[in-house]
């Protein structure tokens, strides 16, 4: 994605998994339907927020969350 600066973090992933960030994003959270959670565990972050900011950065649309029903 052009004009989009990248951080280390994002680097070492994409070198890691082997394909650019915001393919991997999109794989993990709209194909696969992991939660943001979940796509840190992944990768390995230890914040979900940044992944809600990544995905924000590369304009794939985020969920609504809702919380549980009592």
């Amino acid at each position: 994605m052009a004009g989009v600066r990248k951080s280390r973090l994002m680097r070492d992933i994409e070198a890691r998994f082997g394909e650019p960030i915001e393919g991997l994003l999109h794989r993990l959270y709209v194909v696969d339907n992991l939660t943001m959670r979940e796509v840190a565990r992944t990768l390995g972050i230890r914040s979900d927020s940044t992944i809600w900011l990544w995905l924000l950065k590369f304009n794939i649309p985020t969920r609504r969350w809702m919380l549980p029903k009592e």
